[in-house]
């Protein structure tokens, strides 16, 4: 896995600080998005968002990481909740991000939030 990253690198699509690596830019991280299958590309949005906002509740970080992991969540859609308890996490993430929309008076994205 190494070898491809350092290959991406030194053809330039993607660059390396430290041990983080980003695409070098915009363009390039959406081709390689498009190239995702929409069905793998939910579950790995609904993935991401359980993983992140179960750090964010856990660890009570700032409101801006539970509101991406909402996204996230939301971005997957319904189609990928196979079971009651999957249904009952993504239901319960989108409750506290919108009450802490309701928090900050933005009660259009609160709303949003209490529809999924």
């Amino acid at each position: 896995l190494q070898k491809s990253f350092d290959a991406a690198v030194s053809e330039g699509f993607l660059d390396k600080t430290n041990r983080n690596y980003k695409f070098s830019h915009d363009r390039i991280q959406e081709a390689a998005y498009s190239r995702i299958d929409q069905d793998e590309r939910r579950i790995l949005h609904s993935q991401y968002g359980l993983i992140l906002c179960n750090h964010a509740i856990k660890h009570k970080t700032d409101d801006a990481m539970l509101f991406t992991a909402v996204d996230q969540i939301n971005r997957a859609g319904p189609s990928v909740v196979l079971t009651s308890v999957h249904g009952s996490m993504m239901a319960q993430s989108n409750l506290q991000a919108g009450l802490k929309a309701m928090d900050m008076s933005d009660f259009i994205s609160a709303r949003k939030l209490f529809e999924f």
